[in-house]
């Protein structure tokens, strides 16, 4: 009797397993961004980094698939902070890539001079992340069929996390449309999970150059659709803080 009890029980495991085994993956349906805003005091600080960025730190990630945006303030020479957007497709990859990026022998070795260098004389002063999450209105970037010259990113800050809500819900509700209608690019919207300035949404434009920007700038914030759109008192107080940043593309850039 116990051996019997003992072979159904075995055969009960065994199908659940199996029934376990057939579970589809569910795919992710919005794409995770890392933003990253390194601090860099010096040309050659700022030189030593492009280096191992170009040279190690994009190649090991695009060997994971993930691409790589790189960006330098526009036209501003004397300013040396370095922006970098890794896109994942999901948060699995996201949390998977800082494991795959020391278990990858080929930057482990070619990085290791640099990161030996960098205890000593260390090439950036901080490096503050946004890790935020796709909006429903564009769940994946839109990259530029060819390189653009002039991109724009932009940070807007909420008084609280309803607000932020509000905000993100009047992208997608029309606001987007409205960008699209004027000529304003948008490579990605996503919405901070977790950064030093929550809560908090940042999103990227790019043109072909700074005069393309103006133009149509002009237009999507004179239009009578976002004229009427900003009037809507369930928009009221979204954001409290919103700021911009001209950005130049970087030769190691993948957008």
């Amino acid at each position: 009797m116990k051996k019997i009890l003992l072979l159904c029980l075995l055969a009960i495991v065994a199908a659940a397993c199996g029934n376990g085994a057939q579970t589809p993956v569910q795919e992710a349906s919005k794409e995770i961004y890392e933003v990253r805003l390194y601090t860099i005091e010096s040309a050659e600080k700022a030189a030593s980094f492009d280096a191992f960025a170009q040279s190690q730190l994009v190649p090991a990630y695009s060997r994971m698939g993930i691409k790589t945006g790189a960006w330098r303030e526009y036209e501003k020479d004397s300013v040396y902070t370095r922006y970098l957007v890794l896109i994942y497709n999901n948060i699995d990859q996201f949390q998977q890539s800082k494991t795959d990026l020391w278990a990858d022998s080929v930057f482990v070795q070619e990085s290791a001079a640099w990161f030996k260098k960098n205890l000593d004389d260390p090439a950036y002063k901080r490096c503050e992340t946004y890790l935020c999450e796709a909006f429903d209105g564009q769940p994946f970037a839109a990259t530029p069929e060819s390189p653009r010259g002039f991109y724009e990113m932009r940070i807007y800050n909420s008084p609280d996390e309803e607000a932020l809500e509000r905000k993100v819900r009047m992208f997608n509700s029309g606001e987007m449309d409205i960008f699209a209608a004027a000529g304003v690019n948008c490579l990605f919207f996503g919405q901070a999970m977790a950064g030093p300035e929550t809560p908090v949404l940042i999103y990227m434009t790019w043109y072909n150059n700074i005069d393309e920007r103006e133009v149509n700038w002009e237009k999507f914030r004179t239009s009578d659709a976002w004229t009427q759109m900003k009037a809507d008192p369930q928009y009221d107080r979204a954001t409290s803080t919103t700021r911009n940043v001209y950005l130049s593309p970087l030769p190691y850039s993948q957008f």
